[in-house]
């Protein structure tokens, strides 16, 4: 989605609950006190998921640079890349970038696109 800047980060707590379950008609004629303490909900697992928004690699023409960026790029680090030292300092406007956390490698023979590999994709490019 274009609305949402690249690097921002969400995290979500997510909890597992495991409840025992009546084994037959028989188990809901049990007292209701009963019942209630064999279905006890218990945590049985807990885990923090962090989310990244991250660039789909598209050639951009006349771009002569390729960002590679991971899972551990930062919204700030991205943008001073981005802001300060390509474009103010290099004067370079227009740049591609490559996750490879998204894509999961730097194959050379990797088909980033249909036809299109890695090794065509950054031919004759500054990769940083």
């Amino acid at each position: 989605d274009n609305t949402v800047p690249y690097y921002n980060r969400a995290k979500v707590m997510v909890e597992l609950y495991l409840q025992a379950l009546p084994r037959s008609v028989q188990a809901n004629k049990i007292a209701d006190n009963k019942i209630a303490a064999d279905n006890k909900m218990v945590l049985i697992q807990r885990r923090c998921i962090e989310m990244v928004c991250e660039p789909t690699y598209q050639q951009i023409p006349g771009a002569s640079v390729v960002l590679v960026t991971s899972f551990e790029t930062s919204k700030s680090q991205y943008e001073t890349w981005r802001d300060k030292v390509l474009k103010e300092t290099f004067g370079i406007a227009t740049m591609e970038t490559f996750s490879v956390s998204r894509y999961g490698t730097l194959d050379p023979n990797f088909m980033v696109q249909e036809g299109l590999t890695l090794r065509e994709a950054f031919a004759d490019k500054l990769v940083i």
